[in-house]
């Protein structure tokens, strides 16, 4: 893959991330570099892991760009991955997302099957797996079926079927054809994904972090030593548990 057109996502990783098999990536704080005369927009990252296109712009294929806090995708625009080299399993991924166009099928996570958008049983669009397994599911703000809104951003939680490699998860779209036209049709702000060994209180942490940092609605509680928790987990708060003192 060349370097032009593309647009890199770094990991915002420790060391110990890495081995504990967690992946965190973040649209914060956005550099633009230009190289070979074109311009590369590196994302947030501390640490050497990035998540690029899977394929470059043409033959049908649009490269998504880096806007306003989020990388923003079209319909035809290819997905994001992990080198191939990436292979420590996943269980479960979080995405801090936005929708601006609101379209079934629009397909935000590959990973084995597609976790697209489809009618949900309240109104309107919910997150769901197109073919359903044991263990996969999908809520959007912590409600299973709950619809996607159509304007700011919301959080989903995808939990796969079974552990996948984390080069094997694709973000933004399914990376078999353009054609298709199911890339999602809006903005991605952050992902977190975590080892197949995370527990409950692990997702809890997460989940409680990127909601009330992203300023989500119905933001749950963070748990007790919430931070601890993300600290071994070797994910980045952005801050957001960071207390000051002001003596006057």
């Amino acid at each position: 893959m060349t370097v032009k057109n593309k647009i890199l996502l770094w990991a915002m990783l420790s060391s110990f991330a890495a081995f504990a098999g967690s992946w965190q990536f973040s649209a914060l704080g956005e550099a633009v570099a230009v190289t070979n005369g074109e311009a590369v927009v590196s994302l947030g990252g501390r640490g050497g892991v990035a998540i690029s296109p899977m394929h470059d712009a043409g033959n049908g294929w649009e490269c998504p760009v880096a806007a306003n806090g989020a990388v923003r995708f079209s319909a035809g625009a290819t997905p994001l991955a992990l080198p191939e080299s990436a292979t420590s399993l996943v269980s479960r991924v979080f995405v801090v997302a936005s929708a601006t166009n609101l379209e079934e099928r629009s397909t935000l996570l590959f990973a084995a099957t597609s976790f697209w958008l489809a009618p949900s049983p309240y109104g309107g669009l919910t997150l769901a797996p197109a073919m359903p397994a044991t263990g996969s599911s999908a809520a959007v703000d912590g409600v299973a079926g709950a619809p996607v809104p159509a304007n700011g951003k919301f959080l989903a939680e995808i939990e796969l079927g079974e552990p996948l490699p984390a080069g094997d998860v694709f973000i933004g779209g399914h990376a078999a054809t353009p054609l298709w036209r199911r890339g999602w049709q809006g903005g991605i702000h952050e992902v977190v994904m975590l080892a197949q060994d995370a527990t409950p209180s692990d997702a809890q942490a997460v989940r409680a972090m990127l909601a009330g940092y992203w300023r989500l609605s119905n933001a749950p509680p963070s748990p007790f030593n919430a931070q601890t928790t993300l600290n071994c987990l070797g994910l980045s708060s952005h801050g957001f548990y960071t207390t000051m003192l002001i003596t006057l």
